[in-house]
């Protein structure tokens, strides 16, 4: 019976149509050129293609499975939209799926599809949204919205899910304007084969709420991923066994555990950092858990080669011992002009290969590397608390002054790090702003100071420490030398008979050798 109906199809699309299609056709509703969207597929698959086809579905709910499968183009390109209605006013839910069917919509072996502006709402156990497999090409993914069950983090609630079959892979794939939240993964690729290479995809300006993983990319080449958004995310971006070009800016990432990841990568020998202007942060929060912090990791470059990064910004403030604000690990990769903060347990870095007579050495300059803990550095097992000892290993000056930042941007204005480091090819910061050509900013941020404003120049000489006084607090005073630095030795006179408060003394610009800091 159901091949009777499939037949009868067929021959309805071939007298409708003339076993040709092209141009506009509605979904759904009274008066429209098909009833739901298995129809309109349907009719694809029987006629010649001869122009692009849109298929603008009306306002509704529409169930899977579709499934587009083995569908001839003809070079031409497949529009399903929701037209000039709002993606909340066209949903797809899924069937009752099983580890068989888990998709709302199927895209295998087919090429040049564009799916725009729906809501995704899946439910149950297998709640997978969009699944792609095969030799699928130029597949656009662009202003939907994914709404998927919370807390999850199994392998069956992806909102898009890539898959390859055997050697065959999707290439020149789009994901765009996307908004996702909660479920476990929220893009993916699953590669089953060492020769697998998904190739030239853009991610792009997608926000992520929630959800166990973010992006999860493994074996392809040619990638971009820049002004995506995640929020409360427990893994950011994860990248694994990829190739060629590279380009990661301008994302702010603040997940739990993981911001962003790169291991077994060997990308083309960049001449500018091609890991620039991201803000990174991870709080360390438990996702299996409600009691104590995890280990939590900000930029980790891993068994890598050719990675640059520079002009980013990332802290953590994980109290597990665990944690390392960067890693850098592979040969010839470069850390330049960031900002690694570590507010809580562990690590601010952990490298290795970086003396100057290794070979194909990693590079690690100019950069602030700051931990309020008790360790600032680790190589292989030794751990390190001072700059000093990390800068003889690095050849190169690195800081390791208090950024105080400023807001969820970590935006800092501390005036010993303003046009620290010489240009590293980057012209404009996170928000666009120009950067110096000569002595651009550390970090994320382009800032100017007033140099002339004597609340910023370096401390000098005595300062009276009390009511009245220059500083009401010892901390204020403690605060202040970690914030301006000092040029020439310090004194604190205490003018006050007693202090009611707990001192917490950072570390100082400047101080050192012959410049001390003395209260008195």
């Amino acid at each position: 019976m159901k091949q009777l109906l499939f037949i009868m199809l067929l021959l309805l699309s071939c007298i409708l149509y003339g076993q040709t299609m092209q141009g506009n056709y509605s979904i759904g509703g009274d008066g429209a050129d098909f009833d739901d969207l298995d129809n309109a597929i349907t009719a694809l698959h029987a006629a010649s293609i001869t122009g692009n086809v849109y298929l603008y579905l009306n306002p509704g709910t529409y169930t899977g499975p579709y499934i587009i499968e083995n569908l001839d183009m003809a070079g031409y390109t497949l529009y399903i939209s929701s037209g000039t209605y709002s993606s909340d006013e066209v949903i797809f839910t899924n069937h009752a799926a099983t580890s068989q069917d888990n998709y709302i919509i199927l895209i295998k072996n087919s090429s040049n599809i564009r799916i725009d502006d729906f809501d995704f709402a899946p439910t149950g156990q297998y709640s997978r949204s969009i699944m792609v497999s095969g030799d699928s090409n130029d597949i656009s993914i662009t202003n939907n919205r994914f709404f998927n069950t919370s807390g999850t983090n199994t392998s069956n609630n992806e909102s898009v899910y890539f898959r390859s079959e055997s050697a065959n892979d999707a290439d020149n794939v789009l994901i765009q304007f996307n908004q996702f939240f909660d479920g476990s993964y929220h893009v993916q690729i699953n590669s089953s084969n060492y020769d697998n290479n998904f190739s030239n995809w853009t991610i792009q300006a997608n926000v992520h709420m929630g959800g166990y993983h973010g992006i999860s990319l493994n074996r392809g080449s040619n990638l971009e991923i820049y002004g995506n958004t995640m929020i409360n995310t427990n893994n950011g971006i994860s990248i694994s066994s990829y190739s060629g070009s590279l380009l990661i800016n301008k994302n702010r990432l603040y997940t739990w555990v993981n911001g962003l990841s790169l291991d077994g990568c060997d990308f083309n020998t960049p001449a500018t950092p091609n890991i620039y202007n991201n803000i990174i942060r991870a709080n360390g929060t438990n996702w299996y858990s409600s009691s104590g912090s995890a280990n939590a990791y900000g930029l980790s470059v891993l068994n890598s080669k050719d990675v640059y990064a520079a002009h980013n910004s990332i802290e953590l403030s994980s109290s597990a011992s665990g944690s390392v604000v960067a890693t850098i690990v592979g040969t010839r990769n470069i850390f330049r002009k960031n900002h690694f903060v570590n507010l809580g347990g562990g690590y601010s870095l952990n490298f290795i290969n970086t003396e100057p007579d290794v070979t194909n050495r990693n590079l690690v300059e100019y950069n602030n590397i700051y931990a309020s803990g008790t360790n600032l550095g680790k190589r292989s097992n030794t751990s390190l608390r001072d700059i000093d000892e990390m800068n003889v290993l690095f050849g190169c000056y690195n800081a390791d002054f208090n950024p105080f930042f400023e807001d969820e941007y970590l935006r800092s204005n501390a005036p010993r790090l303003n046009n620290l480091g010489p240009y590293a090819g980057i012209d404009e910061d996170f928000f666009g702003n120009p950067r110096s050509d000569t002595a651009p900013d550390i970090g994320a941020h382009e800032y100017d100071i007033d140099s002339f404003d004597p609340l910023l120049a370096p401390m000098e000489g005595s300062y009276t420490i009390g009511v009245g006084g220059d500083y009401t607090t010892v901390n204020a005073f403690a605060h202040a030398l970690a914030f301006r630095g000092i040029n020439n030795p310090i004194t604190g006179d205490l003018s006050d008979g007693e202090y009611n408060e707990q001192v917490s003394f950072d570390r100082i610009p400047g101080s050192g050798h012959d410049r001390f800091v003395t209260i008195r």
